[in-house]
């Protein structure tokens, strides 16, 4: 369960450099994800 009130003190402004840092975990992430699925033949979809 997310804990919307504690997100409220933990957001900060990015700066380029750590969007783009973010940007690049979140896609090495789907890249893993992706090839377990493919493994294991399983479908998903990205909304």
């Amino acid at each position: 369960m997310i804990h919307y009130e504690m997100l409220k003190y933990s957001q900060k402004e990015l700066s380029r450099a750590e969007l783009r840092q973010m940007q690049l975990i979140q896609i090495e992430l789907l890249a893993e994800f992706d090839a377990i699925c493919r493994k294991y033949g399983l479908s998903y979809i990205i909304a």
